[in-house]
């Protein structure tokens, strides 16, 4: 999913014919993920998506570059929106980079990239033995990280994410008798909150990547149309080329394959003079 490889050639192509273009300024088909390096020097990264994953799962936060939590990690529908949000002084998106935090509690209990529950991390996860160590690492701020896994701590001992609701949400993954926690002294009050206090402490870069949030405007036979709404001739676009109006304020999987389905079969018939 999300190979290097895409680079909107599809939509520059079909542009440079007249094709007309349009931008989803909002669109909430955005993950966040982490690329998984080739086992060869020739294979390409595969690409994980994190907020079905390891992002909802207890022991786990997201931080941007000040080490600061931006939004409720269990649930896209809200961090979507936060990773736009951009700062307009220093010029760039306030919470990009991010990364992905969690302890060896995570790892004892739950699965990293689909492996065992209590398999080695790679390799290629940085880690340390202090959270600060890890910053440095990482390149996020030592001072913010800290205060915020002890902020966290506390929520989750306490069940309650008083910044941003982590678990209050009726779209869940984290269910109460789904997990055990790994050490005698740790439970969950709250499925989506555990502690992040054993070392070693793990990290990663998130990067967002995205079902298009711009492509090629089509007509109810899939035909790309120009900026005067005129089909252009032998023309067709379906999935990820095409711009996805249809997603409204949110999304939910099974669009991006629903809308690909539909349109290469409403195209196809049009081709076929069966339309």
């Amino acid at each position: 999913m999300f190979p290097p490889g895409i680079e909107g050639d599809g939509i520059l192509m079909a542009a440079e014919i007249g094709a007309r273009t349009r931008t989803i300024h909002n669109n909430l088909a955005l993950f966040l993920g982490f690329n998984i390096p080739g086992r060869h020097a020739d294979e390409a990264p595969l690409f994980r998506i994190v907020g079905i994953s390891e992002m909802f799962c207890p022991h786990t936060i997201v931080v941007n570059g000040a080490g600061q939590r931006f939004a409720d990690e269990t649930y896209f529908q809200a961090m979507a929106p936060s990773l736009r949000k951009y700062d307009v002084r220093k010029r760039c998106y306030a919470n990009l980079p991010c990364y992905l935090i969690f302890d060896q509690q995570y790892a004892d209990g739950f699965s990293f990239v689909d492996a065992p529950r209590g398999s080695a991390i790679p390799s290629w996860v940085a880690r340390a033995d202090r959270i600060d160590e890890l910053a440095g690492l990482l390149g996020i701020g030592s001072a913010g990280l800290t205060e915020t896994i002890e902020r966290f701590n506390g929520f989750a001992r306490k069940g309650v994410d008083d910044d941003f609701a982590r678990g209050t949400a009726a779209w869940s993954l984290a269910k109460k008798d789904q997990w055990k926690p790994t050490r005698a002294d740790e439970r969950y009050v709250n499925p989506s909150l555990g502690t992040l206090r054993i070392p070693p402490f793990y990290g990663v870069e998130l990067h967002p990547s995205a079902f298009a949030s711009a492509g090629l405007v089509t007509n109810s036979h899939a035909q790309v149309i120009n900026h005067r709404d005129v089909p252009i001739a032998g023309l067709y676009a379906a999935g990820n080329n095409s711009v996805h109006t249809e997603y409204g304020v949110g999304y939910q999987a099974g669009f991006s394959l629903g809308s690909a389905m539909t349109f290469g079969y409403l195209a196809a018939r049009h081709m076929a003079g069966l339309n």
